[in-house]
């Protein structure tokens, strides 16, 4: 009602129909108003008062603080331009409490260093004013403003990496920086120091030798193979003492873990030894005569073997030494081998090693049984095949055994005949294996750390 009356009793004042309680309502209004305006101007005043009470700069405190700034530039160009290295600019004092607080000039004078001057210039900045707070202000120029020569306060290295939020105009606390003042003192900075000395032991130490890396040692392999013709029963106990001896502590079957690859067959013809077959598999083949030319349909195992040993002998990293084929001999007594024949004089002699050395080993073995041999009648057994597909180095033989008895001399000089037992066909499987760490000569290694 009374903005209604305000508003309405100038235009009846012209028109002189004014009575003592609209004029009331009029007054009335009109003081209210300026009443609200006066309350709104009074907090006006009490907001700013209370924001520099809490260290807020008035208007005019800005422009004189500006004003110093711009002096402040023209001095360091001045100095610049006469050879002075770098000028401080100490900035205004600000409004502070009562109470003195150094640490809150410090930080104050780090929010006035603005992005053009970084970090670092916002940290020199706060403590030359931490200085001015507990020190006496050192001499200005004309304009001023403080200056520092050259040789009290050295400048700082552009080059030098400065922290993270370089040029953005963030606080800097000045306990987090380094102090300028050490180097006006020409010390040196820990983190430089450390690089330094760093560097002098990396230059003084003798370069470090890398050892070559050694190439890889070659694996000795030996491959055995029994029982394809599956009535020859001794072959299998032979090659199980081939097997328990290397599996033993012995310290020969140690050294032959550890130096050579044995990969055993002892069943080539298993359908031939479960139907009990003489010397025929299944499909009625003697497996003994088709080496050179197997087929995966009537002859599988065959076939598997010969690819496995083919794979060895091309392999770079292998020796394939021995291809030893186990069988049993119904004529002939002891144990005995068949050896191979060849042109080269050096290759024959080298195929004669190993019976002579199984010969000392064994006494159940006969030299004079041991005959090396290209009959064409023997021509697909694995000996034949593989004495042909194999690299030179590798000796192939075939190892047969009695199947009733061995001759062999008593301490007496005194020829005898004893029947062979299960235990003397593994002893003699125990002295084959043996045998191979006399041909590799690996007693010779006990003592060798490697």
């Amino acid at each position: 009602h009374l903005l209604d009356d305000l508003r309405c009793v100038p235009p009846r004042l012209h028109k002189g129909c004014v009575n003592s309680v609209t004029m009331r309502r009029y007054r009335l209004a009109v003081v209210l108003v300026l009443l609200g305006a006066a309350v709104v101007s009074m907090a006006a005043a009490d907001s700013s008062n209370r924001l520099d009470s809490r260290g807020g700069a008035s208007a005019e405190e800005r422009r004189s603080r500006g004003r110093v700034l711009e002096a402040g530039a023209e001095t360091q160009m001045e100095g610049l331009a006469s050879g002075v290295d770098r000028v401080e600019v100490a900035p205004p004092p600000l409004v502070q409490p009562e109470t003195p607080d150094v640490v809150g000039k410090v930080f104050a004078a780090g929010m006035m260093a603005g992005p053009q001057e970084g970090l670092g210039s916002a940290s020199a900045t706060a403590t030359a004013t931490a200085a001015a707070a507990v020190s006496p202000a050192p001499a200005a120029n004309k304009h001023g403003v403080s200056q520092t020569p050259a040789a009290a306060t050295p400048a700082p290295a552009r080059s030098a990496a400065l922290p993270s939020g370089k040029g953005t105009g963030r606080p800097v606390h000045a306990a987090s920086k380094p102090n300028p003042s050490a180097a006006v003192a020409g010390e040196t900075s820990a983190p430089a120091t450390e690089t330094a000395t760093a560097a002098a032991a990396a230059a003084a130490a003798p370069p470090e030798v890398v050892p070559p890396i050694p190439k890889p040692r070659k694996q000795k392999v030996v491959f055995i193979t029994a029982r394809v013709h599956p009535g020859e029963s001794p072959a299998s106990f032979v090659c199980q003492g081939v097997i328990d001896f290397l599996v033993s502590e012995h310290p020969d079957a140690k050294l032959l873990r550890k130096h050579t690859v044995f990969k055993i067959i002892p069943m080539l013809n298993p359908d031939g030894v479960y139907l009990g077959n003489y010397r025929c598999s299944f499909l009625g083949y003697d497996l003994n005569r088709h080496w050179q030319v197997p087929s995966m349909w009537a002859h599988p195992t065959l076939v598997c073997v010969k690819n496995l040993l083919l794979d060895l002998n091309r392999d770079p990293l292998v020796d394939l030494e021995f291809f030893l084929d186990i069988h049993a001999h119904s004529t002939l007594m002891n144990g005995f081998i068949y050896g191979n024949t060849f042109e080269d004089v050096e290759r024959l002699r080298q195929q004669a090693i190993f019976p002579q050395l199984l010969g000392k080993n064994a006494k159940d073995f006969s030299m004079a049984n041991t005959s090396f041999n290209q009959d064409k009648v023997k021509e697909g057994t694995g000996r034949r095949t593989f004495g042909e597909f194999l690299d030179a180095r590798c000796n192939c033989y075939t190892l047969e055994v009695s199947f009733f008895s061995y001759q062999h001399n008593t301490l007496d000089g005194v020829a005898k005949v004893s029947p062979y037992a299960e235990q003397d066909y593994m002893k003699l499987g125990k002295n084959v294996a043996k045998t191979f760490c006399d041909f590799f000569r690996l007693h010779d290694l006990k003592e060798s750390p490697f």
